[in-house]
Formats: C-alpha cells, sequence, structure tokens
C-alpha cells in the first residue's frame, strides 16, 4: 500500500486554511469569541482594526491553501517514493510553523499600526 500521509495531511490543511480564511478574507466574521485574528485588545476591542486584521490574516491562509494543495497533488503522484514523500512532509510541516508565525507577526504589526493612527495606544495611562 502507498502512503499517502502526506496527501491526507496536506488535504486536510488545504480545506483548513481555506474554509478558515476565506470568511475572514472577505470580511464576513463580526467581532466574537472564537474565531479570528485576536492577538491583542486593539483587535479584539475596535471594529476597524477588527475587520483589517482578519482580512489580511484570511488572505494569508487562503494562499497558504493554494500551497497546501500544490504539495497534496504532489505528492499524490510521488506516493510510491519514499525520498519525495518525506521531503514533502517536511516542507508541509515548515510552511505550517512559517504559516503561523507570519500571520501572527504580519496581523499583530497591523493591529499596532492601526492602533497608533486611531491614538488607542496612548490613552492606556502607565504608572509612573
Amino acid at each position: 500500500m502507498h502512503d499517502i500521509r502526506v496527501v491526507v495531511i496536506s488535504g486536510v490543511f488545504t480545506l483548513l486554511t481555506f474554509g478558515f480564511g476565506l470568511p475572514l478574507a472577505l470580511g464576513k466574521v463580526r467581532r466574537n469569541r472564537w474565531f479570528g485574528f485576536k492577538l491583542n485588545t486593539y483587535i479584539i476591542n475596535d471594529d476597524d482594526i477588527w475587520y483589517a486584521v482578519n482580512r489580511v490574516g484570511g488572505r494569508v491562509l487562503v494562499a497558504a491553501s493554494s500551497l497546501f494543495l500544490a504539495i497534496a497533488v504532489v505528492a499524490a503522484v510521488y506516493t510510491g517514493n519514499h525520498g519525495i514523500q518525506t521531503a514533502l512532509l517536511i516542507i508541509t510541516l515548515g510552511l505550517i510553523l512559517g504559516l503561523i508565525i507570519y500571520s501572527f507577526a504580519r496581523t499583530l504589526r497591523l493591529s499596532y499600526r492601526m492602533a497608533d493612527e486611531k491614538g488607542l495606544r496612548h490613552q492606556q495611562s502607565r504608572p509612573d
């Protein structure tokens, strides 16, 4: 039997990243407790920042889904080649880690920039 783990893993991440990313990218998700990029209070408490950050994060997820799909297709073509399967698994795991780091960094940076533009970061009182 051929090893199809990489096909399944990449296929699952294709569906997850596209399924979660598309409604965010389209701005269809209202502020809520459960779903979206909620990395700081600026995102959670401000509609403009919420929608901007989640659109960007959603686009990153949708773009990543195309990469996962490409890996799944290549893995399906080379199901009998253990070396290629191993390489694709490493690439998939690296892509997952990179996606997490990149999406968090990009959305967090955007939220801070928008909070600065709105003057929200300077409103908090700081103890002397």
